[in-house]
């Protein structure tokens, strides 16, 4: 590449992973070989040459970054999963070795998983903060998650509509608008104990109404709970559809699903506002 900005994507070897040499003899110059133009000023921060924020799944490469400029050029944010063996060019690593032609210089800030990958290669460049390699697939999780945007419910009430209608916010902090994902639904329990029979409409971008079979009292502990994958943003990079969600945690994800932006199965739950009151017929609660 040259003269390219590279980011939020998602790349894949579609192979499984298999230890057969037919597999396991590639070394080559790198995943990601970068150039320069002829008007990059030298050191520009705003350079167009650049690889971030990526979701990189089993580069083949010996070297995943392989800068031909090393000031002109760089790459940054990039979450790597790689399960591959060691090529036979030599071992994995995230750069070239100090003082060869793909010095590190230009990479920072990316992360290698799981914790037996990647083994050498420069991870520092100067102040900013270092590549961070053979970590657990969990923390990869999480950087994808702060790529794609994990969506969640950022507050939640009753009372204010009517006295069996329950308001949900919702948001995202990348790629908005958060959404209901089509035939889900959240649910609610009072004191614990859980309701039949409501239905969750998508009212707006950032709100979602939950109609209640029967009305919470006053003095109600009302929680909405959204399982796993049921709030989704318009985040889908990779594959053919969102069928699979974020079910990409496995050495042979090769069915192509891609990577949806939804939410997880941490903190599922929230604690309504509840503002009903006993005073007066529960009809219609107006702010």
């Amino acid at each position: 590449m040259r003269d390219g900005h590279f980011y939020e994507n998602f790349c894949m070897d579609q192979r499984k992973h298999v230890s057969n040499d037919e597999y396991n003899n590639h070394s080559g110059n790198g995943t990601f070989v970068i150039g320069v133009g002829k008007g990059d000023p030298d050191n520009d921060p705003t350079t167009n040459n650049r690889v971030e924020n990526n979701i990189i799944f089993r580069p083949i490469s010996q070297t995943m970054f392989a800068f031909v400029d090393t000031v002109q050029v760089r790459a940054s944010g990039n979450v790597i999963v790689d399960w591959l063996p060691v090529p036979k060019g030599g071992q994995r690593r995230m750069n070239g070795d100090s003082g060869d032609m793909y010095s590190a210089s230009a990479t920072y800030n990316n992360i290698q998983c799981p914790d037996d990958g990647i083994q050498h290669g420069l991870q520092t460049h100067g102040s900013e903060t270092p590549n961070k390699i053979n970590r657990p697939m969990a923390e990869c999780t999480a950087r994808i998650h702060q790529i794609i945007g994990k969506p969640e419910i950022t507050f939640c009430e009753v009372g204010n509509v009517d006295d069996k209608i329950v308001l949900v916010n919702v948001s995202t902090p990348q790629n908005p608008p958060a959404r209901l994902k089509s035939g889900g639904q959240l649910q609610v329990t009072f004191n614990g104990t859980n309701q039949t029979g409501e239905n969750t409409t998508h009212h707006s971008e950032q709100q979602m109404r939950i109609a209640l079979t029967t009305a919470p009292d006053s003095d109600d502990i009302v929680r909405v709970y959204a399982a796993e994958g049921v709030i989704q943003n318009s985040a889908f990079i990779g594959g053919k559809s969102c069928l699979n969600g974020d079910n990409y945690g496995n050495e042979d994800y090769t069915r192509g699903e891609g990577f949806c932006g939804e939410n997880d199965e941490t903190d599922p739950a929230i604690e309504c506002t509840n503002n009903i009151t006993d005073d007066g017929p529960r009809l219609l609660r107006k702010h």
